[in-house]
């Protein structure tokens, strides 16, 4: 972690806290989701294996520097695209019940 705290959930599979300077090695197919802790902005580094997750981000990621950037990640065809398309990038979702 760089900079903040982050929190892993679900808190039921005792995911930790992590802090500025933690690090997490979550094993295949572990279902989880993460949020900022923290007062600040969120800074980390993610390592993902098998390579190519980049392209995941490079494909629906918005860049932060562009107007109203938060507004056009939450967008709902954004959002449509992510979850029909996740598989691709190994990436499973579940949805809440």
């Amino acid at each position: 972690m760089i900079g903040f705290t982050w929190r892993i959930y679900p808190k039921c599979v005792n995911y930790p806290t992590l802090e500025p300077g933690d690090s997490i090695d979550l094993p295949p197919n572990s279902l989880h989701t993460f949020t900022n802790a923290g007062d600040g902005p969120c800074r980390w580094l993610n390592v993902h294996s098998p390579k190519g997750f980049l392209t995941f981000f490079e494909t629906f990621g918005v860049d932060s520097n562009q107007e109203d950037a938060f507004q056009k990640s939450v967008d709902g065809q954004l959002i449509a695209d992510v979850l029909r398309q996740a598989a691709s990038y190994d990436m499973h979702i579940q949805l809440p019940q």
